[in-house]
């Protein structure tokens, strides 16, 4: 068997950070053989934060699924890269600015991760807050292909212009996903192979295992596909209704250990 997990709102709650005792569960499911797999949304550095607060000797046994799939780890190295075109990078840049958006630009590891905002009237607060470096034009900081361009901003205005660029980006050109908040959610564009279905697709033909081998545990929208595919969909309580309709079992809240307790029991099972 395999276990994967999301970490914003899932395994790492809603501060995205490990409570010791899911920490401690998870270093317990890999010192039992199992494979894990770290998927998400999140850029590298804040996967890296994750995985060093697991404490394992089977380092080889913690795959890492970064922003969607853009960079597939196992253990601390990169054995994947999937990044954005850097002219339809910039097409997608153009694209947010005619809207009124602040795009957002994730650079690729060969680059350190750097991030960028281009102000074009709203406001910079968050991606400020988020470590961007704010600049007159982003397609002349970037200088290869980068991850992915986003925006995060109001639900309406995502949910607005969704379609559109889903029509522009989407269909085998790149990869189009939106990651709802409560007020704000994102959009983000990535390459067509960075979703996280591929991703862990390649990871479990790497380790010999199927998709019905895997208990996933996700929350949001990124995560539908993964949960229809896997032969244990585990949605948190805190996730959206419409994820939660394809759950074998409904976990505990995010920030009430509902992975940990979940892989207590597990435990209980493969160590009976």
């Amino acid at each position: 068997s395999v276990i994967a997990s999301d970490i914003g709102g899932t395994l790492g709650g809603r501060q995205s950070v490990l409570s010791a005792r899911t920490a401690k569960a998870v270093g317990q499911v890999l010192g039992a053989g199992v494979p894990f797999i770290l998927v998400s949304g999140f850029n590298l550095k804040v996967v890296t934060r994750i995985r060093e607060q697991i404490r394992t000797r089977n380092e080889s046994g913690l795959w890492s699924i970064v922003q969607n799939g853009s960079l597939i780890l196992k253990g601390n190295n990169i054995v994947e890269r999937n990044y954005l075109d850097l002219e339809v990078a910039k097409e997608v840049v153009r694209f947010f600015c005619d809207k009124g958006l602040n795009p957002i630009a994730f650079a690729s590891p060969e680059m350190d991760c750097r991030q960028f905002t281009q102000p074009v009237g709203r406001d910079t607060s968050f991606a400020e807050a988020y470590g961007c470096e704010i600049v007159p034009d982003i397609a002349s900081q970037l200088l290869s292909d980068p991850i992915q361009i986003s925006v995060y901003d109001d639900n309406d205005l995502i949910f607005g212009m969704r379609a559109e660029a889903e029509c522009l980006f989407g269909g085998g050109r790149c990869n189009v996903i939106v990651s709802v908040g409560a007020e704000k959610s994102w959009l983000e564009i990535t390459n067509a192979r960075s979703n996280k279905l591929t991703a862990l697709t390649t990871i479990l033909r790497q380790i010999g295992a199927r998709p019905e081998d895997v208990m996933y545990f996700g929350d949001n929208l990124n995560d539908v596909e993964l949960l229809k595919s896997v032969g244990y969909p585990v949605v948190m309580n805190n996730g959206l209704p419409e994820v939660k309709k394809l759950a074998r079992r409904i976990a505990a809240d995010c920030d009430a250990d509902g992975v940990a307790e979940v892989l207590e029991e597990y435990l209980a099972l493969v160590s009976g």
